[in-house]
């Protein structure tokens, strides 16, 4: 049986903190949420800091396994610190709001309702990264949302075993549905920026 895990990574930039979540599932019989962590670092932690600021780390993950309904034993949770410096310098300083962010789709492939998912890149600070509402393509935020979207399909490959990355809908998980997480086949970058808001 396939195991579920979420990995909460924690960032700070200027003062402020970022959450970014993303789920891995693994079939293998080994998994686990420290081995998930001891492949963690990598073409994923790549993908994260590239629309980090240069003045932002990401600090650390939480790796905690995801019960399948019904299941009330304690989630395997895992804890690894990364301190990875961001690799984003924005051409001209900060000038804009900092929920003004890049996007990245998951693609499933899957047509359901719950299969499909995103992930905020960090903000983008400059305006000069812009066009309007879209981002440039000739600027230094643009080809880095490129490598975080790319890396959105990335395998974690552990100590043991593998983890394979997934969209995992929360509506469907509740509501007991069979499936409710789904395979990503491709991420992509969005050229329209969001406004990120904490909820």
């Amino acid at each position: 049986m396939a195991k579920l895990y979420r990995a909460a990574v924690d960032s700070s930039a200027f003062g402020e903190t970022f959450v970014t979540v993303l789920h891995y599932a693994s079939e293998g019989p080994t998994a686990s949420a420290s081995d998930a962590a001891s492949g963690f670092v990598g073409a994923i932690t790549d993908g994260l800091k590239a629309t980090l600021s240069t003045s932002g780390h990401l600090d650390a993950v939480t790796i905690t396994e995801v019960l399948a309904p019904g299941d009330t034993s304690i989630p395997d949770t895992h804890v690894l610190t990364l301190a990875i410096a961001g690799l984003y310098s924005p051409s001209g300083g900060d000038n804009i709001p900092h929920e003004v962010t890049g996007l990245c789709k998951k693609k499933t492939g899957v047509p359901l309702r719950g299969a499909h998912g995103w992930a905020y890149g960090f903000p983008i600070y400059q305006s000069g990264e812009l066009n309007g509402e879209l981002i440039k393509t000739t600027g230094n935020y643009w080809p880095k949302l490129l490598v975080m979207a790319a890396a959105l399909t990335d395998v974690i490959v552990g100590a043991l075993t593998s983890y394979d990355p997934v969209v995992y809908s929360r509506t469907r998980h509740r509501r007991g549905d069979t499936n409710y997480y789904f395979g990503i086949s491709s991420g992509l970058a969005s050229p329209t920026t969001r406004w990120l808001r904490k909820r």
